[in-house]
C-alpha cells in the first residue's frame, strides 16, 4: 500500500496508527482507543494524583504498592503519555523497554498469569486487607453480593486444588466447577487466531483513524488522507469506532 496523504488538520501520528508493529497490536488498540473515553481518563487521572511522580516507574509502582489501577489496560495507566499522546509518540526503544518489563517471562508464563490473583487483593498484608474490605462493601452495597471484584470481566475465587490427581483429572473437575458457577449472562469472547487478531484490530484502528480525520476536517470524507473511497465506508467506520470505545469504556475495575 502506498503512503497516503497527509490529513492538513491533524498530526500523522494521530491517525497513522492502524500500521503499527503487530506485536504491539493487543496495547495499541486500547491505548488509542480509550483515549475518546471520559469516564475512564478520569478515573485514571484521579488514581495518578497518589503517585508522587508521573513517570512510567512511580505509576507501576503505585500500583504494586497495593493502591491498585482502576483501569486493566497496564499500558493505560503506567504511561504517562496516555492519554493526551499518541502511543507511537513513544520512542520504540523505550515502548520496547517498558513492554519487557509490563510482560516478563516466555508466552506459558504470560497465559498462566491470567489466573493470578490481584495483588492488590492478596490477605498476606495490611493494605491487601484494607483493598479487600473497601471492594466487600462496594460490591454488598452494588448488589448485596459478598465477592471480590464480581463483573463481566473477572471474579476472585478460592479454590482448592487437588494436586495429587492428574491434570486431566484436574481440568475436568475445573470445567464442572465452571458449568455450575459461571454467572448467568456471561459474556464470552470469540478465540482468534494471531492472524485474525492483527487484521481485526488494524481495521478497527483504522476505523478510529477515520473518526478522527472526519472530527478535524469538520466531516469531509474528500479531504486527505483517503482511507476510504465511499461515503458510506467512512460513515461505517466512524460508527463503528464509537462502539468500541462505549464497549471499552466498561473495563474499569
Amino acid at each position: 500500500m502506498s503512503r497516503l496523504d497527509d490529513c492538513p488538520n491533524l498530526s500523522r501520528l494521530e491517525w497513522d496508527i492502524f500500521g503499527g508493529p503487530v506485536g504491539e497490536l493487543s496495547d495499541l488498540r486500547p491505548y488509542e482507543f480509550l483515549r475518546h473515553a471520559p469516564r475512564v481518563r478520569s478515573a485514571v487521572k484521579k488514581w495518578r494524583e497518589f503517585a508522587h511522580e508521573q513517570s512510567f516507574e512511580c505509576l507501576r509502582e503505585l500500583d504494586q504498592s497495593g493502591r491498585r489501577s482502576p483501569l486493566m489496560s497496564r499500558v493505560c495507566s503506567f504511561w504517562p503519555e496516555w492519554p493526551d499522546w499518541p502511543y507511537l509518540s513513544v520512542p520504540e526503544r523505550e515502548r520496547l523497554r517498558r513492554r519487557s518489563i509490563l510482560y516478563p517471562g516466555d508466552e506459558t508464563t504470560l497465559i498462566a498469569e491470567q489466573l493470578e490473583p490481584d495483588p492488590a487483593l492478596l490477605l498476606d498484608s495490611e493494605e491487601g486487607f484494607r483493598n479487600a474490605i473497601r471492594q466487600l462493601q462496594k460490591n454488598w452495597r452494588a448488589g448485596r453480593k459478598l465477592g471480590l471484584c464480581p463483573s463481566d470481566f473477572e471474579e476472585h475465587q478460592l479454590l482448592r486444588i487437588p494436586w495429587w490427581q492428574s491434570d486431566t483429572e484436574i481440568l475436568s473437575i475445573f470445567k464442572t466447577w465452571l458449568k455450575v458457577n459461571s454467572p448467568p449472562g456471561r459474556k464470552l469472547s470469540t478465540p482468534q487466531g494471531r492472524g485474525t487478531f492483527e487484521r481485526r484490530a488494524r481495521a478497527d484502528l483504522k476505523a478510529l483513524a477515520a473518526m478522527r480525520v472526519l472530527r478535524a476536517n469538520d466531516g469531509d470524507w474528500m479531504l486527505p488522507p483517503a482511507l476510504y473511497s465511499e461515503q458510506s465506508e467512512w460513515i461505517n467506520a466512524r460508527n463503528h469506532a464509537a462502539a468500541i470505545i462505549e464497549r471499552l469504556s466498561q473495563v474499569l475495575r
